[in-house]
């Protein structure tokens, strides 16, 4: 902390926090959660701090702070951080390409389609549009990290979150032959939510079912109003 003897002791520590960033960094109980920043010789250091009550007697009569140097963590959590972002951007343009080119296979003017290759086509364009969504919320995961996260709340219906859910997963039922069925209740009210973001974590929820679940088997999902 830079300080002396001399300088600090019989004194209140408040008062000499006041003069010295580390000190009042330390002190600042309601900010432990987060790794504490320090800089030595021009590079960044980060520490967690764990603070203990010194007793005797059942009488508190101190605190010990202690900190741990998890500088190296940091720097991996920054790096894969900034992997996923690169990952992320890299992915958007083949992706595009892809969907942009079963859009035009698509076209009739380059030839006509037969019912099972037009269905194959779709399910092509289904499956870029929803690779590109999940490149987006890699995006979105650095932001979480970052917190920076952008949510796009509106008046959703909980069916249309479900509904994006189920498109997105209908191609890996499919192949495994697992049936999805969606027992709704009727007036049903409006959420406050991002429904992207919202239907995103249903889908991880339903391609983990789809996946565990044996073959020729259902997967139910319900609609439930809670906490009225």
């Amino acid at each position: 902390m830079n300080l002396k003897a001399n300088e600090i002791r019989g004194k209140y520590a408040p008062d000499i926090a006041l003069r010295n960033d580390l000190l009042r960094s330390v002190l600042q109980k309601d900010k432990k959660l987060e790794p504490l920043k320090i800089v030595v010789e021009g590079k960044e250091n980060y520490f967690s701090i764990d603070n203990k009550i010194v007793l005797t007697e059942d009488k508190a009569i101190g605190e010990v702070f202690i900190l741990k140097n998890i500088t190296l963590f940091k720097e991996l959590d920054i790096s894969k951080t900034n992997l996923l972002a690169t990952i992320s951007h890299e992915l958007k343009t083949p992706i595009s390409s892809i969907k942009m080119s079963a859009k035009l296979i698509g076209d009739e003017r380059t030839g006509t389609l037969n019912t099972e290759q037009k269905e194959l086509l779709e399910n092509i364009h289904d499956d870029a549009e929803r690779l590109l969504k999940l490149t987006g919320e890699l995006l979105n995961m650095t932001q979480i990290e970052t917190g920076n996260i952008q949510l796009k709340l509106q008046k959703v219906s909980p069916e249309e979150i479900v509904d994006i859910a189920l498109k997105a997963v209908h191609t890996q039922a499919e192949q495994k032959k697992i049936y999805l069925t969606v027992n709704p209740i009727e007036h049903l009210p409006l959420i406050q939510a991002d429904a992207d973001k919202t239907s995103w974590v249903l889908i991880n929820i339903l391609s983990n079912s789809i996946k565990y679940s044996n073959p020729s088997s259902p997967v139910n999902i319900e609609i439930t109003q809670m906490g009225v």
